[in-house]
């Protein structure tokens, strides 16, 4: 039970790469007393990568120039990502106009 005072309903649990069946049975079999009924095993190199992925903001696409100028009441993160997304719009205009396909 956390602070909320919410019952646990199911859990992921990380293991290391190399722990065996029975290391990986012990745990969820102590899963089990505590008291969660549904217990999930990953890696933890799994749970890191997945753990990054979540850390990652992929930048929202624009759908005009206005939309990328940063505004007062935007916080300093989304203003940074307002004008990386605007350099990279702006790199990518110059990139395609260089590189036209000819037949």
């Amino acid at each position: 039970q956390g602070a909320g005072k919410k019952k646990l309903k199911e859990a992921v649990l990380t293991v290391p790469a190399l722990a065996s069946q029975r290391q990986r049975q012990a745990l969820l079999n102590a899963a089990e007393i505590a008291g969660i009924p549904k217990a999930r095993l990953i890696h933890e190199i799994s749970a890191a990568a997945i753990q990054r992925s979540l850390d990652i903001e992929a930048p929202m696409p624009a759908e005009s120039d206005e939309d990328l100028e940063p505004r007062e009441g935007d916080s300093p993160k989304e203003k940074l990502r307002k004008i990386k997304a605007k350099r990279a719009k702006q790199d990518g205009k110059k990139k395609g106009s260089a590189f036209k396909m000819t037949r």
